[in-house]
This record gives structure tokens, sequence and C-alpha cells, in this order.
């Protein structure tokens, strides 16, 4: 899928495995820049090696990651896992949405968003879910445009530096 931006079009599309050198360096800065966003930490991340990255395409029937390129550049991520209990296997996990600075406001969060929406419901997800930090309020405002509501609050869901945040829950049907 293409995306006209004001910086340029922007292909979307699923991952691949020769994507992973510049996975790796979007989610170090995605975690280093904005750790209060994210339960995954930068320091731990930062000396895996690339078997523990590889771990993030081994994606099977169950999960996907939907990349925004401009040219050769990665500049946005977002992930979904699918549940795989018999109990809750309706429902797909939205993880790691982060668009590099420079691109935020263009529209590229929402449209991955929905990709990775369009994807669980053709695998058969009814209910999408994720968490967003209460003090992430263009985030908040993102989801909300995705069409996801609040269902509750994780209280202290995150703890940055002695700092505890709270994340809000949301979910869409799909």
């Amino acid at each position: 899928m293409t995306l006209p931006t004001p910086q340029g079009e922007v292909i979307l599309r699923p991952a691949r495995m020769d994507d992973m050198p510049a996975f790796r360096v979007l989610r170090l800065q995605a975690l280093r820049d904005h750790p209060e966003a994210f339960s995954a930490d930068y320091q731990t991340h930062l000396t895996v090696d690339d078997a523990n990255w590889g771990r993030y395409f081994n994606f099977g029937e169950n999960a996907i990651i939907h990349f925004a390129f401009q040219g050769n550049n990665l500049v946005g991520m977002t992930g979904v896992r699918l549940d795989t209990s018999p109990k809750t296997k309706h429902n797909a996990n939205i993880w790691g949405v982060y668009i590099l600075p420079a691109w935020r406001g263009h529209g590229i969060a929402r449209a991955l968003v929905h990709a990775c929406c369009d994807w669980a419901r053709a695998k058969g997800a009814l209910i999408a879910r994720l968490g967003v930090t209460t003090t992430n309020q263009s985030a908040l405002r993102c989801y909300e445009s995705c069409g996801f509501q609040i269902t509750g609050t994780d209280p202290k869901a995150i703890l940055v530096d002695g700092k505890f945040y709270d994340e809000y829950l949301m979910a869409r049907e799909l």
C-alpha cells in the first residue's frame, strides 16, 4: 500500500527477514527515546544477538509486523499477535507502534494500525487490543481515530527511572 505524505510517498508492507537490521535500529531508537511507552527495555535489547532479533520475524501464522518505508528508510512499524489459546484466539494484540518523529502527524501510525487490524480480521480475530501510556495523548488520539476505546486502566504498568506510568487498555471490534 502506498500512503502519500507531504514528505513523499510511504510504502506500507509486511516485514521481511532482510528488514531485520533496519528494524533493530528503529526498535532500539523507540525503546531509548520513549522508555515509558514500551514494556520492552532498551538495555536488554541492546545486548541481544541476531538470533534474538530474528524471533520478531518468526511470524508463523499468528503474528506479523507491518513497516512503513520512505525509499529505503524505515520510518515506522506496528506489530500484531493473535492469541493462540482456544478460549482467546479471537483476540489480536497490537504492539510496538512507533513512527520516527520527523514522520509523525502524516497518518502513518493510523495506516499501520489499520493494516494490522485488517490482517487480524482476515485471520479470524474479532477484537483488537492494545495498551497506551496515559500520558501519551497523541497516541491516544491516534488509537481513538482508529476506533479503539478505553476499556480500563492498568495502574503502574511501566516503571522508568523510579517513576511509574499507568496504561490505558484499549480495544475495538474488528
